[in-house]
């Protein structure tokens, strides 16, 4: 693993080390990107676009999210790189810009039906276990 030292830090106190993937974005862009995809909003949107490319009113009507909010995700969006827009002439489409897009929500998806048999694993065994110890 390469690290990096961020020395425009030293103006905001201790380096933060910064690792590099194969695609040379380093931890900073990745923070922004699952930031997006960590916003409710946001996450919203992407799911809406799995289904295919929409204009913005046909994401609005979809998410129940205001023309306002739409257009205002879209932009942080399209700026980290999770959707494109076409323009048709007349409309603009959104869509994914990756399919590996839909990937990552079936991993996802995966990895949270897993802490949730792992959560209820652990309750149960808690709750096995105070009852044992009740007596």
């Amino acid at each position: 693993m390469n690290i990096l030292l961020d020395l425009d830090s030293a103006n905001r106190g201790s380096p933060k080390p910064r690792s590099r993937s194969p695609s040379g974005c380093g931890l900073d862009c990745q923070e922004e990107l699952f930031g997006h995809l960590a916003d409710r909003s946001q996450l919203c949107i992407l799911q809406t676009l799995c289904e295919g490319a929409k204009t913005d009113v046909q994401i609005a009507t979809a998410t129940g999210l205001s023309q306002r909010d739409i257009s205002f995700n879209l932009e942080h969006l399209l700026g980290c790189g999770c959707v494109k827009a076409e323009d048709t002439g007349h409309l603009v489409l959104y869509g994914l810009s990756a399919p590996r897009l839909l990937q990552l929500e079936g991993i996802v998806d995966e990895m949270l039906i897993a802490a949730t048999r792992s959560r209820h694993s652990t309750a149960v065994k808690s709750s096995a276990s105070s009852v044992f110890f009740s007596f």
